[in-house]
């Protein structure tokens, strides 16, 4: 249950059912080897900004990390190191979660919106504690580390398919089989040991709590007949996939609720200055009193006060252009963990998309198709470069390469100015460039601007440079 569900009694009346578990394949790769943020730093972009970017995107690719920074330009908390929320949940995937979707979306259409209706189906494992991004390289190893503990020590898991349904007047959820339970807190019991160094305040344990799929809560007793009788068309014999998920989220807007554009809205069309341009399928925070239903809109025009999940702007949107969504949806996925091998999924390893949230997975998941090489930033081409067969590896080669040029002398037939120069001394070659040569276009960026006569190279990018500043250039010769 959520942690802001009521407490759950002894289970009573159950149905009993089982299948076997559609697992997923296990992944070829734990972690993810991407270096973004050295890519985002030999772009130019400042520490703070990229490492903010890279939390808020997942870190799942370097594209997304420059649209989260350029889209957040206006946001007047662009510059703030604010601390996320992170949590940890057992969700399902597959056709289980199709039916508890179903299910919740059903129940909307007949009674109304209830408590399960704030977050993605799922069972807590941790619940949420705050800590600063630098801190989430250490936690995906704590997290892997852990993870390998308990698979050692367990030997194979408990399937979960096996589930009991349990009503109340103002509770339906869906538990799992007390083998499996027992299991399951031995895990979140590691989990929160494992994350609990990077919390400034003591994280709460499960070790109490039955786990189990909430379905309904806090609804009006009289809806409980309608509920419970759309909750029994949800076969308990469905097969699923579990996935173990770090999530985080605003601390902000916690108590927010997230609304979802359902019709683009341009400002430019607006006689209002105070507007938040949005498209389709884009987010909104808004805060709960001011929702239809509470009759306290401050903007009796149907407008509402909102920041938006895409900018970090805030203003004012239409009643009429949005619609009330999970709040989870606006959370951000930064490990995946499947429950069959408990290996470490990361950024663009994680297998299975369906565990992002949704508007992590429609901005920066869905659309942004893998790039073909042409298309990489310089920096980008020269990081991967790097880590593929490292830097002192790398620097070892160019400085062989110098010596060497530099042990044949001059070509034959060349022409006497570069020898001449070469003769009297140390010669200089100055000029201006926008961004950190070396952040830009590598650490051994210099031998890729001249040839061993000191021309200008014709494959390398500043070729251009090189031609349009010949009237500026400066020689030294010492």
């Amino acid at each position: 249950m959520d942690e802001h569900a009521v407490a759950v009694p002894e289970k009573s009346q159950t149905e009993n059912g089982g299948a076997k578990t559609e697992q997923p394949k296990p992944s070829t790769s734990s972690t993810s080897s991407s270096n973004n943020m050295d890519i985002l730093l030999r772009m130019g972009f400042p520490m703070d900004r990229a490492e903010k970017a890279l939390t808020c995107t997942g870190d799942v690719s370097v594209p997304a990390a420059i649209d989260w920074i350029l889209s957040h330009k206006d946001d007047p908390l662009l510059d703030v190191q604010d601390q996320r929320e992170y949590l940890v949940y057992l969700c399902p995937s597959g056709p289980l979660l199709e039916k508890i979707e179903e299910f919740l979306n059903k129940t909307v259409e007949t009674s109304g919106r209830n408590g399960a209706h704030l977050h993605m189906p799922h069972i807590t494992m941790c619940h949420a504690f705050k800590t600063t991004a630098s801190n989430i390289p250490a936690m995906l190893k704590a997290l892997q580390k852990t993870n390998a503990s308990v698979a050692n020590t367990v030997g194979t898991l408990p399937d979960l398919s096996k589930l009991e349904r349990y009503t109340s007047e103002s509770f339906i959820g869906l538990f799992l089989d007390k083998a499996v339970d027992k299991v399951l807190k031995q895990l979140s019991e590691s989990l929160v040991a494992a994350l609990q160094p990077f919390s400034d305040k003591p994280i709460p344990h499960n070790s109490e709590k039955a786990f189990h799929l909430t379905l309904a809560y806090h609804f009006e007793a009289s809806q409980f007949e309608t509920i419970h009788a759309l909750s029994k068309r949800i076969p308990l014999k469905t097969g699923a996939a579990w996935n173990i998920l770090l999530l985080s989220r605003d601390a902000r807007f916690h108590s927010h609720e997230v609304f979802k554009m359902v019709h683009p809205w341009s400002t430019a069309i607006s006689h209002r200055d105070d507007e938040i341009p949005f498209i389709k399928n884009d987010y909104v925070y808004v805060a709960p009193k001011q929702n239809s239903a509470t009759s306290t809109n401050a903007h009796p025009a149907g407008w509402v006060s909102a920041v938006s999940w895409s900018t970090g702007c805030s203003g004012v949107v239409p009643l009429t252009g949005i619609e009330r969504t999970f709040s989870s949806d606006a959370w951000i996925l930064h490990a995946c963990i499947p429950y069959s091998t408990l290996r470490l999924q990361t950024g663009s390893l994680i297998s299975d998309l369906n565990c992002f949230p949704s508007a992590q997975r429609a901005r920066w998941v869905e659309k942004l198709p893998a790039r073909e090489a042409k298309h990489l930033h310089p920096a980008e081409v020269e990081s991967r470069r790097l880590d593929k067969y490292g830097v002192d590896q790398e620097l070892r080669k160019q400085s062989a390469t110098v010596q060497r040029k530099s042990s044949t002398g001059t070509k034959k037939g060349s022409t006497s100015s570069n020898s001449a120069a070469a003769a009297a001394g140390a010669t200089a070659f100055v000029m201006r460039h926008g961004e950190r040569m070396d952040f830009v276009f590598g650490v051994d960026w210099i031998h890729k601007c001249f040839d061993g006569e000191g021309e200008g190279a014709s494959q390398f990018t500043l070729k251009s440079f090189y031609v349009k500043i010949l009237s500026v250039q400066v020689f030294f010769n010492s």
